[in-house]
């Protein structure tokens, strides 16, 4: 999507980028998915963000169905890239926590 060696030139088109997949709709195979996700503000000091999309529950047959939008150093430049893919959940993946 985008390279350059400027971070918040970087960090703004990252936003940006965000904030169009944000509540993006999509119809697949008849089924209307509606595409969210929390906002991660990234860092220079931290080299490496992704932010995962996913349908949600309203619509369990696109539930693997996720887009990922990451902001990398690679080398002297900061690059965006976004993925579409289908993922299955790991038996030794883990939901989020609480303590209690």
């Amino acid at each position: 999507m985008l390279k350059t060696d400027d971070f918040e030139e970087a960090s703004m088109k990252f936003r940006v980028i965000c904030n169009s997949l944000q509540h993006l709709s999509v119809n697949v195979n008849g089924i209307n998915a509606v595409f969210k996700a929390d906002y991660t503000k990234p860092t220079e000091s931290i080299k490496f963000t992704t932010i995962v999309f996913d349908a949600g529950d309203k619509t369990p047959e696109l539930k693997k169905l996720k887009i990922s939008l990451s902001m990398e150093s690679e080398m002297l430049e900061w690059v965006i890239k976004i993925q579409v893919y289908e993922k299955e959940q790991q038996d030794q993946d883990r939901g989020p926590q609480k303590d209690e």
